[in-house]
């Protein structure tokens, strides 16, 4: 199938809230091959495929976006959503988008993240500091942060 074709049939999934098709659409295909036809959708309709998947696969999926697309479905999204998001992605993927985001941004997935992720991001931040001295590291508590 000609992926037009494809992203018509997404489109028309999203329109008729025909999710358990886009559901199984979606398992049924790599998710590197998901995120290439996402990145032909708006930012918006990006989201609502995301959203309605299981958290998990769509962490996948979206891990394999690339990380400016990335940041337009962020913006459209609401801090539930991202934090989703966030849980879910692999941990180097996680911490590379994680530098990318707004400063408040930053604070408010660290705080939804379990200690545990919020401590190896700050880790691997640390470490990417060590080797790019321009860059801060990011604060180990973000509600005592001055950001």
């Amino acid at each position: 199938m000609e992926n037009n074709q494809v992203i018509d049939d997404i489109r028309r999934m999203l329109a008729d809230k025909d999710y358990e098709s886009l559901r199984e659409f979606c398992e049924n295909e790599h998710p590197a091959d998901v995120a290439d036809l996402l990145v032909s959708l708006s930012p918006q309709e990006a989201r609502e495929v995301l959203i309605h998947i299981d958290k998990s696969l769509g962490a996948d999926i979206f891990s394999h976006i690339d990380e400016s697309f990335q940041l337009e479905v962020i913006d459209v999204s609401d801090k539930e959503e991202i934090s989703g998001l966030f849980s879910n992605m692999p941990p180097d993927d996680r911490t590379d988008l994680f530098k990318e985001l707004p400063e408040d941004l930053q604070a408010t997935v660290l705080s939804s993240l379990p200690a545990e992720e919020r401590e190896n991001i700050n880790n691997r931040s640390y470490a990417f500091y060590c080797q790019n001295p321009d860059f801060m590291p990011i604060p180990k508590d973000p509600e005592t942060s001055s950001g």
